[in-house]
């Protein structure tokens, strides 16, 4: 490696630079050729070490004449590589961090330093230079982003449980967090500011069956969300809209808006902005939720007033907020108010280091779409970048909620509060359950085989699917629930277990007794696959079961509003089903619900929402609500059982857990 004067007086400069600046870490240069420098701090508390390998003298020229970005084109163009290729760039970044080692010094670097910034004003965030840079990042390839971003194509800080968790999984925890701190349910209508590849609209609207309006200024984006909102049959509770925040309508409001990481595009003469836009489109009572990487106030204006590789690179036009910069543009430009503020960023250093592994093990697929190695190149610095930031805790990301003042109805009951994501307690509705290794190649199962196959053959040809939500933890009666489950259905066989505090003589499983004078579940009968109008009007009832609860994930309430029709079809067409089965020397009874006989005869109607049930949970590892209860029952270990020693409980579990156990243990 022969240097020009210039590069030789660079590697002059960069090496005194180092040599005085650098007291922690330590920095190892070895150029091709032999020559090795070595800078060491005196302190003994260093805790990086960085092997550098400089190809190029250019390197030298860059990083003196461009400081900080000039050290991201020199690793761009190949002048420079790292003994470890997996943390080498990442170490040497986040002490660049903790010491300023790339701190323009020379008037050149200065010069630098004003025209990249100069560069950055002109990419301020107007009505049409936001649609501008927003293209350059967002509109490059969704092949490219469903490589790295995984199946949930969320663009965020996940909230992962364990280091090892896999980043899916993660990514919903994430979003089912941000849907309970904004408090959404059915009756809601949400707006997604930034509303990426459609991911929080579709999980919002599956788990709540609210409405959603979500907001894009990238066209490829808007593409590939219409296409997963088609595919979830969502479009009657979706629109998605090619539009800035700023160019809402006037006078509609929302109940709910929520923005996911969308503020740092916003700039910090846009943020006034954003906040009004905002106040004009929230209902009074309505909360504002957001999601947004932060830097720490006491670099925020030389930071906003400075470039960065971000801005150049990746995303131009951003800044990152402080704290203090959101609350000041919310306090000028709005009436609302700070309900509740927690920091994941200590997720998004994990986050960015899936990112990372997923894009390089897919390296070879990128670079058969055309891009080449320094696209490689500014992809891994970018990922090692943000990650060296969440790392050594220069950067942050928070989850804030606000509201206006007097929002007694939503936020009145001082026992509800805000869910914390660093709380993994089962009885969050974002604790994903069952997180087996073994769920992803059942996934790919149920997509490559015919689903009549695979549910067919695993299907019981007798059994129950009670579609009775019972939700135990939360109801207002637990232990009344508890009797319910044991002591109650057991009073005939052992009446010492009677419980005086139960007014009702009540069972689950539709009791024989005909005291029961409570509320009695749905039991289907099998004798109506016989009645020649029996399919007629199921198909009828299905049609409007599915108009009224649209989407693939409310089977529950389908299947309950079709229940209910039945009922009313029977007696019209049976009369009092119970007085017939009464008068009856032979009868028994069945099991409550929907038997599988039914799903069987009607395959065509109903087959498809209950695959999607199946494939969902091994997609996630959780059941929609009211799927995943269990009930209790004692069988009789000999024919005179009279102790509670002398029963074997067992769980009768829905038909969807049967159909999961038996994937599962086909493949265990």
């Amino acid at each position: 490696m022969s240097p020009s004067r210039f590069e030789a007086w660079a590697r002059l400069f960069v090496t005194k630079f180092l040599g005085s600046h650098i007291s922690t870490d330590r920095l190892i240069l070895t150029e091709e050729g032999g020559a090795t420098f070595t800078f060491k701090g005196a302190s003994k508390k260093s805790s990086l070490e960085v092997v550098l390998k400089v190809h190029n003298p250019q390197f030298y020229w860059k990083v003196t004449t461009r400081a900080d970005i000039g050290l991201a084109d020199a690793y761009i163009d190949g002048d420079l590589s790292f003994a470890d290729k997996d943390q080498g760039l990442l170490h040497l970044i986040m002490a660049n961090m903790k010491r300023g080692w790339w701190t323009p010094s020379l008037f050149t670097a200065g010069i630098a330093s004003a025209k990249f910034f100069l560069q950055h004003v002109l990419r301020q965030n107007t009505l049409t230079q936001a649609r501008r840079n927003i293209s350059h990042h967002y509109d490059l390839s969704n092949e490219v982003f469903s490589l790295f971003l995984g199946e949930t194509m969320a663009y965020s800080c996940a909230i992962f449980k364990t280091e090892d968790e896999d980043l899916d999984t993660a990514q919903l925890r994430k979003i089912s967090a941000l849907i309970e701190k904004a408090r959404i349910d059915k009756k809601h209508e949400i707006l997604d500011i930034g509303c990426g590849w459609g991911t929080f609209a579709i999980e919002v609207v599956k788990q709540t069956g609210c409405k959603c309006t979500g907001l894009t200024l990238s066209v490829e984006q808007l593409k590939y969300a219409e296409m997963k909102v088609k595919e979830a049959g969502l479009q009657d509770h979706i629109r998605l809209l090619l539009c800035d925040y700023r160019e809402l309508p006037k006078g509609y409001k929302y109940d709910i808006i929520v923005s996911c990481e969308m503020i740092e595009h916003v700039g910090h003469e846009y943020m006034e902005d954003f906040f009004s836009s905002c106040e004009s489109a929230l209902a009074e009572d309505g909360l504002l939720v957001l999601q947004s990487t932060s830097i720490a106030d006491e670099r925020y204006d030389e930071y906003r007033r400075s470039s960065d590789f971000i801005k150049e690179y990746i995303f131009p036009g951003g800044c990152l907020p402080s704290l203090s910069r959101i609350t000041s543009a919310m306090g000028v430009a709005s009436r609302l108010c700070v309900e509740h503020v927690e920091n994941i960023g200590s997720h998004y250093y994990h986050t960015l280091r899936r990112w990372r592994k997923n894009f390089l093990e897919n390296k070879s697929k990128i670079l058969a779409m055309g891009f080449d190695e320094k696209f490689i190149r500014t992809w891994e610095y970018y990922f090692d970048y943000c990650a060296a930031g969440f790392k050594s805790y220069t950067l942050w990301n928070y989850q804030i909620v606000f509201s206006r003042p007097g929002n007694v109805g939503v936020l009145g009951n001082p026992y509800k509060g805000f869910p914390s994501a660093y709380r993994h307690d089962e009885q969050h509705s974002w604790e994903h359950r069952s997180a087996i290794s073994i769920t992803k190649p059942v996934v790919q199962d149920l997509k490559i085989v015919d689903k009549w196959t695979v549910l067919m053959n695993i299907i019981p040809y007798s059994g129950q699917m009670d579609f009775i939500d019972r939700d135990i933890a939360g109801g207002e009666e637990p232990t009344k629930a508890m009797d319910d489950l044991l002591a109650i259905s057991l009073r005939c066989i052992l009446p010492q277990n009677e419980r005086p505090n139960i007014r009702q003589v009540f069972d689950d499983l539709c009791s024989i007794s005909r005291q029961d004078w409570g509320r009695r579940p749905f039991r289907f009968l099998n004798c109506w696959l016989e009645h020649p109008l029996f399919f007629e009007n199921l198909k009828l009832s299905w049609t409007k079961a599915c108009a009224e609860h649209a989407g693939r994930f409310s089977l529950l309430r389908k299947l309950s509003y079709l229940a209910s029709t039945i009922r009313k079809w029977n007696e019209n067409s049976f009369g009092n089903q119970d007085e017939r089965f009464y008068k009856a020397t032979d009868w028994f009874t069945g099991p409550d619900g929907f038997t599988f006989n039914l799903y069987k005869a009607a395959w065509s109607l109903i087959g498809d929402e209950l695959f999607h049930v199946v494939s969902e949970f091994f997609r996630v590892g959780k059941m929609p609500k009211g799927v995943d209860t269990s009930y209790v029952t004692l069988l009789p270990k000999n024919a005179h059982s009279t102790k509670f020693k002398d029963f074997r409980p067992i769980s009768l579990i829905h038909g969807a857990y049967k159909i999961v156990g038996k994937l599962l243990s086909s493949r265990i």
